[in-house]
């Protein structure tokens, strides 16, 4: 199976924290990945489907996403968390491939610190840890 790791480069601090921990836990069990970024988690999106799309065997790729979306002052967070889970679940159901959330959606930047290595440990590692259990 295909690995890729796309990873959001906005809230750049958040999402390269998360990427080390879905590195870390990839490399401790000898997978081989591509990283790849883009500039926020709406762009995760487009270039899953785009990768699912142009491969010839897309059962055979395996996504892991990693993002940070934190809550502003407008409903933007909510329609961008909404059409991004529903977009990547739809991926999923299309090509039959699976994908594992890394996207934090969180209130604040301190929830997503806490998410990102934190208290709250580290969801890029239980997001590459999701997937290999499904692969």
């Amino acid at each position: 199976m295909k690995i890729f790791v796309i990873q959001s480069s906005f809230n750049k601090d958040i999402t390269d924290s998360l990427f080390q921990g879905a590195k870390s836990v990839l490399e401790s069990k000898n997978k081989k990945f591509s990283h790849v970024t883009v500039s926020g988690s709406w762009e995760i999106l487009s270039l899953a489907s785009k990768i699912l799309k142009d491969e010839p065997f897309p059962e055979d790729i395996a996504i892991i996403t990693i993002g940070a979306i934190i809550k502003g002052e407008t409903d933007h967070y909510d329609f961008l968390c909404n059409s991004i889970f529903n977009g990547l679940a739809n991926l999923q159901i299309r090509y039959g491939s699976p994908i594992s959330m890394g996207i934090l959606t969180t209130k604040n930047i301190e929830q997503a610190k806490e998410r990102a290595g934190g208290k709250k440990g580290n969801k890029g590692s239980e997001a590459a840890l999701a997937l290999l259990n499904l692969i």
